[in-house]
């Protein structure tokens, strides 16, 4: 006699579709962490490292009311610089300042390929006149002050993280962590525990006894 015809995926088993499905998503889930990793890199690699990006940190108010003092500028280098773009330069070796980072607005560029730069809040232009080459980078994002107060309070708070911890692992328990093995005990103590043992079986003898 045959048995009847069962259709269909059985319920004890998983379904190769839905399994199927499950390893597709988790494999599109991992592509796009991989993509995310490599985007945040190619954004992120700073300039020392090979990279594109430098955050600058601005110092007083000759960019007022674009950018403000402590204001975190994220940037990127770039090859190609006109007239009223935004930029970090670096002053040349040789004059006043020279090696510092300063954000100003492109106001003029020479036939050698000169920058001369001005401050938005500045009625006069900067001393130095950089060169290409001097060129660092160009803002894209103001990322305001709250990212360079986190930066400046960041060794106080790991500092308090770890005095913290400190204290809590040297703060004095009220009873000794380590207790002394049996051999070191006081008599008294082990004694104690003995009489307190053979009570305690003496109750259970009287307990079965009363069972029975």
């Amino acid at each position: 006699m045959t048995g009847p015809s069962v259709f269909g995926a059985s319920s004890s088993g998983s379904s190769p579709s839905g399994y199927s499905w499950s390893k597709t998503w988790r494999n599109l889930w991992n592509i796009f962490g991989i993509l995310l990793v490599v985007a945040s890199a190619w954004f992120l690699w700073p300039t020392s490292l090979g990279g594109r990006t430098q955050f600058v940190i601005v110092h007083g108010n000759s960019m007022e009311p674009l950018f403000h003092n402590g204001d975190l500028l994220y940037t990127r280098q770039s090859s190609d610089y006109s007239v009223d773009d935004v930029a970090v330069y670096s002053i040349p070796d040789g004059d006043p300042g020279g090696g510092s980072l300063v954000v100003h607005r492109i106001s003029a560029i020479d036939g050698q390929g000169r920058f001369t730069l001005t401050g938005d809040n500045r009625q006069t232009a900067d001393a130095a006149h950089p060169e290409l080459e001097d060129m660092v980078a160009r803002p894209v994002r103001n990322l305001g002050q709250i990212p360079t107060r986190l930066i400046i309070l960041t060794p106080l708070i790991l500092s308090l993280i770890l005095g913290a911890a400190v204290a809590w692992f040297l703060w004095p328990q009220p009873n000794p962590p380590f207790p002394p093995p049996e051999s070191q005990k006081p008599k008294d103590t082990i004694e104690e525990e003995t009489v307190a043992g053979e009570e305690m079986s003496t109750a259970k003898k009287r307990e079965l006894a009363s069972i029975v």
